[in-house]
């Protein structure tokens, strides 16, 4: 019986390959909101981020506070994403968006 051929160096097994061009994983970005309009029952944010940041409409964005913590119940529904700016919808009510909170867009899993 002959002997197991060795191992290739030229061509290395593909469970051990490295992507040297392949793009980093996505982070999570904040953008600041820069406008907000009450529109019946609707609070509408415009957050001064977008697609220019990598940003999409599959993002999920929730509202924090300037430490970055979430604010429970601040999850958003992100309506437009235009260059710079996000367009989303918060149940939060204007006193607590104007208090200073910032949107972080999470990338899609």
């Amino acid at each position: 019986m002959p002997d197991a051929e060795a191992p290739d160096a030229a061509m290395p097994d593909a469970a051990m390959r490295t992507c040297n061009d392949c793009d980093p994983p996505l982070r999570p970005v904040t953008g600041r909101v820069i406008k907000v309009q009450i529109d019946g029952s609707r609070t509408i944010l415009w957050v001064g981020i977008g697609e220019a940041a990598g940003i999409s409409k599959s993002w999920r964005g929730v509202m924090v506070r300037a430490d970055g913590v979430a604010v429970p119940g601040g999850d958003v529904i992100t309506l437009r994403v235009a260059k710079t700016v996000t367009i989303v919808e918060s149940t939060l009510t204007t006193g607590q968006i104007i208090a200073g909170l910032s949107v972080r867009f999470d990338p899609p899993r």
